[in-house]
């Protein structure tokens, strides 16, 4: 005979361990290289570890929260700014990221009126290619320790060499499955359109100083175009 009681708590238990994941239902990055956010939105609080490091493809920041699942619908949005792509595997979440940066500042926001999920948020601003180096060289143990630390004690091992550090801070093979993988084109360009204006023969205004509006208008569209080409980033056209 089934034990009702039995059922309903196993089935208890279940709901329990399901509800204390961090179901992401969104990923959003904002910025303009010197400074980039990135919000990650969930239906219960992401508790997480932050760990900058180096992979196959350059720098990367790691985020590792402590349990989660996608939600059902699940939005990723492209990646800019400092971010050149991301990819959510089994247990981290790994922004690869085109330029040194490092955390300013990081927060866990609850639900509003106006915004129904939680919002685990992370500003990040740009630094010295030798400092993000050696914030990676200090995360990259920490990294290992961690992942022992995590470990059930049969597996935990010493962390004594480079190589357990290298080992312990590359990503998991395992995908999610479908759609589960992010992965957008890396080093997006956008493309810049310069309209100096004053079309055919009006040339505006004329300077108290001397010259017309047209001539100073033309030389800043070109000052501007030099100055964002310098960036890789952008394709401008005047």
């Amino acid at each position: 005979m089934v034990n009702i009681r039995s059922v309903v708590a196993s089935l208890l238990s279940l709901w329990l361990v399901a509800s204390a994941q961090a179901q992401i239902e969104s990923i959003a990055i904002a910025g303009d290289g010197e400074f980039t956010r990135i919000t990650v939105t969930s239906q219960t609080e992401l508790n997480a570890e932050i760990f900058m490091g180096t992979g196959p493809d350059g720098r990367i920041l790691q985020v590792l929260p402590e349990t989660h699942t996608l939600a059902g619908d699940p939005y990723y949005g492209l990646p800019t700014g400092g971010v050149a792509a991301y990819t959510i595997d089994t247990d981290r979440i790994i922004f690869e990221l085109d330029l040194p940066m490092m955390i300013a500042r990081e927060l866990t926001l609850p639900p509003t009126g106006s915004e129904p999920s939680y919002r685990f948020i992370l500003d990040l601003s740009r630094v010295s290619q030798a400092r993000f180096e050696q914030a990676a060289s200090r995360d990259a143990l920490r990294l290992a320790r961690f992942i022992q630390a995590s470990a059930s004690p049969a597996l935990a091992q010493p962390v004594v060499t480079p190589d357990v550090v290298e080992a312990a801070s590359a990503p998991s093979p395992k995908p999610w499955g479908l759609g589960a993988i992010v992965e957008a084109a890396k080093r997006q360009r956008h493309t810049v359109v310069i309209d100096a204006g004053h079309g055919g023969r009006d040339s505006g205004a004329l300077v108290v100083t001397g010259g017309e509006e047209a001539d100073i208008v033309l030389q800043t569209a070109i000052a501007l175009k030099e100055e964002l080409s310098e960036d890789p980033r952008y394709d401008v056209r005047l």
